[in-house]
C-alpha cells in the first residue's frame, strides 16, 4: 500500500525537527524512497547516515540494491561485501549472500552464483529453492555435469516441490548440452503429457526430436507412437501428431505425412482443414507428384496462416505446374511479408524472364535492404532485362563492376554477361570464347555454368558452326532444361 509508506515519509520527515536518532531517521527515509522508487533521494539521504556498526549493514544492504537496480553490478557486489562483515545474524548474512548470488548471475559470473547458491541450500531453510538457482546458475555457466547433478539431487530431495517440472526440463537440457543423449530423451519423455504446461511440453518434444536426430540408438518415431496409444485426449494427440508431422517433413517422408493425417482423430479433422499444418500435406501432395490435391489444400488455408513461408511453398507448386505467372503472384505476396532475400530473388528473376510490369518497382525495393551480394546478384537480373530490351548503353561498365565483386558467384554472372552481351548485340564469334570460359573459370557454379553453355551453343547456331553446336549440346543435353533444349532443337532445325 503506497500510502503506507508516504505517510511513513510524512512521519519521519516531521520527526527530523526533534530530538531523535537522526542517521536511524535518514536511513528509515533512504529505504521508502528506494520503495518508491526515488533513487537520486536514495542517495541523498544515505550520505546523511553515519558509518557507525549501529548503521552500517543497512546502509550498506541499501547501497548494494540501489546500485544494482542501477545496473552498476561491480558497485553493488563491492557493497554486499562489505556488508557481509557486520552482519548481525545468520539469517542477515543469507539474505546477503542471496544478493551476492544474484549480481554475480546477471554478471554472468555463474559459477560463482552457483557456489553460493549450493552454499546456501545446505545450509538453509530455503534450501530447495537455493539448490534449484545453484543448478540453473551451473547450466549457465555450461558446467552440465554439475547442474545435472544438482538437478537431480533436487528431484530427489523434493519430490512433492512446486518446482519440479522446471527442474526435470533442467535435467533433460543439461544432459543435452553434455551430448548424453539417450538420458536427455528420457527426461524430456516425462514431460511430454497433457498435464504439462504447452509451451514446456513443445519445449520438450523440440528436445526430445533433437535427441533422436543425435542419438541413432533412440526411435523418435516408436516413443511418439507409444505416447500417442498412451493418451486419449484429442488435443493433446494434436499437438503430437503436428509435431510428427514436421519432423516427417524435415526427413523428406512424403507418403508418411499424408499417413500421419490419417490418424487425426475425426473430430479435430475439420477443425485443421485449414490450418497451418496443411502446408506440410501441401507440400507432401506435391512432392510426390500430386499437383491438383496440393493446389486444393493451400486454397483451403486460412488468410490468417497465409504468412511468407506457405506463399513460398504455394509459389513452387505453381512452378511444378510450370505455372510461372502464378508462381509470381505467390512470390509477390510472400514479398510483402518477408525481406527473406531468397524469396525477392525468385520473384526479381521470374519477372526479369516473364516481362512482368513490376520487375523494375520490385527491383528497386529489393535494393534498399538487401545486402551486397544481393544487390549483386539483383544486378545480374537486372542486366538480363536490359538484355531484353536491347538496351545496351553503359552495360560494358556496369558487367566490368560486377567482374571485380569479392563474392565468386558474382564473377562467374559477370563472365556470362561478357559472353551473352555479346551475343545480343549479334557477335557470336566472339561471344563464343567468352561463354565458353565459364567452364573453365567456374565449373562449380552449376546454374551459372550451364546458361553459359546454352548460350554458347546457340552462338555456334548463329555462327554456322553446326557441327561444333551438335557437339557441344550432346555434352551438355543431359543437364539443360525442357525449355532450353526445345530452344536449340528449334535452331538446330533452321526454325526462328
Amino acid at each position: 500500500d503506497l500510502k503506507k509508506y508516504f505517510d511513513a515519509e510524512r512521519h519521519f520527515t516531521k520527526a527530523r525537527k526533534g530530538q531523535v536518532d537522526l542517521g536511524l531517521v535518514d536511513l528509515r527515509l533512504a529505504q521508502i524512497k528506494f520503495f518508491l522508487k526515488e533513487y537520486d533521494k536514495v542517495e541523498s539521504n544515505l550520505q546523511n547516515v553515519p558509518d557507525s556498526e549501529r548503521y552500517l549493514f543497512d546502509k550498506l544492504i541499501l547501497k548494494g540494491n540501489l546500485n544494482f537496480t542501477r545496473k552498476q553490478y561491480g558497485k553493488a557486489l563491492e557493497a554486499y561485501d562489505e556488508a557481509l562483515e557486520y552482519v548481525p545474524s545468520r539469517l542477515a548474512e543469507e539474505k546477503v549472500l542471496n544478493r551476492k548470488a544474484w549480481t554475480l548471475y546477471q554478471m554472468k559470473d555463474y559459477s560463482r552464483a552457483a557456489e553460493i547458491y549450493r552454499t546456501l541450500s545446505a545450509d538453509s531453510q530455503k534450501n530447495n529453492e537455493y539448490l534449484l538457482k545453484a543448478a540453473s546458475s551451473a547450466f549457465s555457466a555450461q558446467n552440465y555435469s554439475t547442474s545435472a547433478e544438482l538437478y537431480k539431487e533436487f528431484l530427489t530431495g523434493f519430490p512433492q516441490s512446486e518446482n519440479l517440472t522446471e527442474a526435470r526440463i533442467g535435467l533433460a537440457n543439461s544432459y543435452y548440452n553434455n551430448g548424453d543423449f539417450v538420458n536427455a530423451a528420457l527426461y524430456y519423455r516425462e514431460l511430454i503429457n497433457p498435464d504439462v504446461d504447452s509451451e514446456i511440453m513443445q519445449n520438450s518434444l523440440n528436445g526430445l526430436r533433437w535427441s533422436c536426430e543425435q542419438e541413432e540408438s533412440i526411435e523418435y518415431f516408436g516413443i511418439v507412437n507409444d505416447i500417442l496409444l498412451q493418451y486419449e485426449d484429442v488435443e493433446f494427440s494434436t499437438i503430437l501428431l503436428k509435431d510428427k508431422i514436421k519432423y516427417l517433413n524435415s526427413k523428406g517422408l512424403w507418403s508418411e505425412i499424408l499417413q500421419a493425417f490419417n490418424q487425426f482423430d475425426n473430430s479435430i479433422r475439420d477443425k485443421i482443414s485449414a490450418d497451418y499444418i496443411q502446408i506440410y500435406r501441401a507440400r507432401a501432395l506435391a512432392k510426390l507428384n500430386r499437383l491438383q490435391e496440393a493446389e486444393k489444400v493451400f486454397e483451403q488455408i486460412k488468410p490468417e496462416y497465409l504468412d511468407a513461408d506457405v506463399y513460398e511453398a504455394w509459389a513452387n507448386l505453381k512452378l511444378e505446374k510450370k505455372d510461372e505467372p502464378g508462381a509470381i503472384e505467390m512470390l509477390r505476396n510472400a514479398s510483402l511479408k518477408s525481406r527473406d532475400y531468397d524469396i525477392w530473388l525468385l520473384l526479381l528473376e521470374l519477372e526479369q524472364k516473364n516481362r512482368h510490369q513490376m520487375f523494375l518497382n520490385d527491383y528497386n525495393k529489393f535494393l534498399e535492404f538487401a545486402g551486397l551480394q544481393e544487390q549483386e546478384e539483383a544486378k545480374v537480373i537486372w542486366v538480363k532485362w536490359k538484355f531484353a530490351d536491347s538496351q545496351f548503353d553503359g552495360l560494358d561498365q556496369v558487367i566490368s563492376n560486377l567482374a571485380g565483386s569479392k563474392y565468386v558467384t558474382t564473377k562467374a554472372n559477370a563472365q556470362l554477361l561478357k559472353g551473352r552481351l555479346l551475343y545480343e548485340k549479334g557477335d557470336f564469334e566472339a561471344a563464343i570464347p567468352d561463354l565458353l570460359r565459364v567452364r573453365y573459370l567456374y565449373p562449380e557454379i552449376g546454374k551459372v555454368r550451364i546458361e553459359a553453355e546454352y548460350y554458347a551453343c546457340l552462338s555456334y547456331i548463329k555462327a554456322n558452326r553446326i557441327n561444333e553446336a551438335e557437339q557441344l549440346y550432346d555434352l551438355i543435353k543431359a543437364e539443360l532444361t525442357a525449355e532450353m533444349k526445345s530452344e536449340i532443337d528449334a535452331q538446330l532445325k533452321g526454325d526462328e
